[in-house]
């Protein structure tokens, strides 16, 4: 299912499935036993750090951000990293 966003291209929106339907997939798993786990270990914060991408460009634009030299620049930081963010972990 398309989300509809005019900027979108291509990306599939979660909706809520009906009751007693399964819809999670292995990743789905995999991040909700992730997040258990650092429940358990009271570290909600790292586990989350843990997922931001692990790409150079993303890692360029979080050194950029605090040296915004305006507020448009830094939104502009901001949503390239959202960007990013929103990508697959693993190009392959």
């Amino acid at each position: 299912m398309s989300c509809g966003n005019t900027h979108c291209h291509g990306c599939q929106a979660r909706t809520a499935a009906a009751p007693g339907a399964t819809t999670a997939t292995p990743i789905d798993e995999e991040l909700e036993n992730e997040l258990a786990d650092a429940l358990v270990r009271r570290d909600v914060k790292g586990a989350l750090m843990a997922l931001a991408p692990t790409v150079p460009d993303y890692a360029a634009l979080k050194e950029a951000l605090p040296k915004a030299q305006t507020p448009k620049q830094a939104a502009l930081i901001r949503a390239n990293m959202d960007r990013w963010r929103w990508l697959a972990r693993s190009p392959g």
